[in-house]
């Protein structure tokens, strides 16, 4: 009992250090890193779950792991042909699967830096299609992967004794799937194409729960809050929350008003916060936009890539973001 009374304070004291961290936060904005080692603009960027690694996939045909405490490299991903499109962790972040527009998918062991397998999927030539996103899901157990052709489906596989073995196809879209993540629980899925339309999928039978349309333009970006809850969305300017039972919009947090599109650009990455109350959006003039979601207000401003934001992460407790930029450079932010 003490120790779950414990727990219950630490993680009190960690919210309320957080929010008050944040909300008098005048200091000037603290770069811990800055990762240079691409020589082409970046697709996608990763934290390991244990924080001690970053992972970066870049169009140069590389992917490289980083060391978080020193922002040095530890190996770099040579098994691809095409541009990087994604880069996943393993939940234990003992491995890593990178995906790319040569239609493989490369497995290797972080610890070694040793490639794993090149996985192809049955039936099918993945040098003909390339691949657009993986991700892991959280327990490991499965990888969801999304292709560059306009109507083919998303396949979510089984990873378990590194060998993959197709366990739904997912279909629906009528345009190119730019992405597909797991909800933190594992329950769902979600999926957003060039048709306009976000789905929520259901992992255990494949089957779709809801679509989301957008209003003029596809999706950009979407995330799950950490307690899978909720879905953030950019599009066309625009940042959102819907809930991700029904798919209902809860807020709107920023509109594409003329005013704001020349204040905050177009938003093409985003990530949710572990706690729940905050959301990054990383924006085609370069900046980092960090925005409370209860309120809608803007909380920070990042500054320090010189091109526009691809893709951005936080860390495990959220003290920490890595973005990705088309600058060629990663930066590791240190936040509180």
């Amino acid at each position: 009992m003490f120790k779950l009374l414990a727990m219950g304070l630490l993680n009190v004291l960690f919210l309320l250090s957080s929010q008050n961290s944040w909300a008098d936060d005048n200091d000037p904005q603290a770069i811990l890193h800055t990762l240079q080692g691409h020589w082409e603009s970046l697709s996608d960027v990763a934290f390991s779950p244990n924080g001690k690694y970053v992972a970066t996939a870049s169009s140069d045909k590389y992917a490289i792991v980083w060391n978080v405490d020193t922002g040095s490299r530890k190996f770099t991903i040579k098994s691809h042909k095409s541009p990087v499109s994604a880069v996943t962790f393993s939940p234990d972040s003992k491995y890593i699967y990178s995906g790319s527009q040569d239609g493989y998918l490369a497995l290797h062991s972080v610890k070694k830096g040793k490639q794993k397998q090149i996985s192809k999927k049955s039936g099918r030539s993945f040098t003909q299609i390339g691949i657009s996103d993986v991700n892991y899901s959280p327990d490991g157990n499965f990888i969801i992967v999304s292709y560059l052709g306009d109507t083919e489906p998303v396949d979510i596989f089984s990873t378990k004794k590194k060998k993959l073995r197709r366990i739904h196809k997912l279909k629906g879209h009528t345009g190119m799937v730019k992405a597909a993540m797991f909800s933190p629980d594992g329950k769902s899925a979600l999926t957003f194409a060039l048709d306009e339309e976000l789905v929520v999928w259901d992992v255990k039978n494949g089957y779709k729960r809801f679509a989301i349309s957008g209003e003029e333009f596809s999706f950009d970006a979407a995330a799950y809050s950490q307690n899978s809850h909720y879905i953030a969305t950019t599009e066309d300017g625009n940042l959102n929350i819907w809930d991700a039972k029904n798919g209902r919009k809860k807020a709107a947090i920023v509109d594409k008003s003329d005013e704001n599109l020349r204040e905050y650009g177009f938003f093409f990455s985003l990530a949710y916060h572990p706690n729940g109350q905050l959301i990054a959006t990383g924006s085609t003039n370069g900046k980092i936009y960090i925005w409370d979601v209860k309120t809608g207000e803007l909380r920070r401003t990042l500054e320090g890539h010189t091109d526009q934001v691809i893709s951005i992460a936080f860390n495990f407790d959220g003290s920490l973001l890595v973005s990705g930029s088309y600058d060629t450079t990663a930066i590791i932010w240190k936040l509180n």
